[in-house]
This record gives structure tokens, sequence and C-alpha cells, in this order.
């Protein structure tokens, strides 16, 4: 309650510095809790109704985020949700998911990451078309059409032809890194971990809308 309240001042009163400080505390807390799990009051997160409550001010913290722009600090607040959920090994119930891609989405947007952009979207569709069973045939359209424009937003070429190793590598892990939030994965395996691309995303796009 008091940092879903502390959070609703720094959107009231544009108090981005705070947002950000706040943010900060919220993370380390859960960095402390996880680091020290012999604790002797530690909250158990895996109890429903614990993890319930982090959950809720972690996309609070997202939405907020967003709303004051705030597109750094946005991002960091998906990886703190993907990052509890990991801890638990558990992923949440589809209506959080549905926020979590449209803000992945407009956070790729936002970036001009075109590719992200487009995964994101493709996995909304998916959870849409899988789980909301209130969505209309018309909306179910549209929403698939936005996925055709987000992927052919993505340019066709490769813009890394001149990079050097350090930066194709740390690229590399960037997108490996990404990949892990889209898929959220909350039990990855490096080895079958693949680097997203605009062939696979093509792929993945006409397998989806045609099933």
């Amino acid at each position: 309650m008091t940092a879903h309240r502390a959070f609703q001042f720094c959107k009231q009163y544009k108090r981005t510095t705070e947002f950000r400080r706040l943010c900060e505390i919220i993370r380390n807390h859960l960095a402390n809790l996880n680091k020290y799990r012999d604790q002797r009051d530690r909250p158990d997160l895996t109890a429903p109704e614990s993890l319930q409550l982090y959950l809720d001010t972690r996309f609070e913290q997202l939405k907020v985020a967003t709303e004051l722009e705030l597109w750094q600090e946005a991002f960091r607040s998906i990886e703190d949700i993907h990052g509890l959920m990991c801890m638990v090994k558990k992923t949440p119930k589809s209506s959080l998911m549905v926020v979590y891609y449209a803000k992945l989405s407009e956070i790729f947007w936002i970036s001009s990451n075109h590719l992200y952009h487009a995964y994101a979207w493709l996995k909304l569709f998916s959870l849409q078309k899988s789980f909301n069973k209130n969505l209309s045939q018309k909306d179910l359209q549209l929403i698939a059409s936005s996925v055709v424009l987000a992927a052919l937003s993505v340019p066709p070429y490769d813009r890394s032809y001149d990079a050097s190793h350090s930066e194709l590598e740390h690229e590399k892990e960037r997108s490996l890194r990404v990949a892990s939030l889209i898929a959220f994965d909350v039990e990855p395996k490096t080895e079958s971990r693949e680097v997203l691309s605009r062939t696979l995303l093509l792929s993945d796009l006409v397998s989806e809308l045609l099933n």
C-alpha cells in the first residue's frame, strides 16, 4: 500500500527522480531477500498472497514508469517482473501478461527496436487469442493486423555488417536477454536459446496466424 501511494505521488507531481529512487529501493529489497534466504522474518514469496502483493507492486511500477515516459525505468520494471517470477518459477495469470506484453511493445516502439516490438505484438496476439474469450472477431483481426504491420516495419537487412567482433557479441547477448523477456521462460535453457531475427519472426508469424 505504501509503495502504491508513493508511485501515485510521483506520477501526480511528476517526481521522476524520486520515482527512480523508489524503484531502486524496491529492487534492492527483493535482491536482499533473495540473497539472505536464512533470515528469520523473511517473507515466503512462494505463498500466493505474498507473491501477488509483490507482483502487483511491480506491475504498478511498470504502469507509472510508462505514464511518466521513463522508458529505461519501464524496461527495468519489465526485468523486475521477469526476475521475480524466475525466483518462484511461476508465470503470472493471463490478464497480467496482457499488460506485460502491451507495455513491452510500447517500450520497444519508443526505442525504435522494431524487431522486438513485432515479437511483443505477436506474443500479445497469441495470448489474447488463447485466453480472452470475450474478444470479438473484429478485435482479434485488428490485433492480427497490428502484428503484421509491426513485422513489416522490421528492416529486411542486417545493419551490423560494419560492427566489430565485440559489438556483435554484445548484440548477441542483448538479443538473448530480450528473447528471455519476450518468451517469459522462467527456467531458460542456455543451450536452446535462439537469437531473435526477422526470418524467425516471419516464420513464427505465419505459423501463428494460420492456426
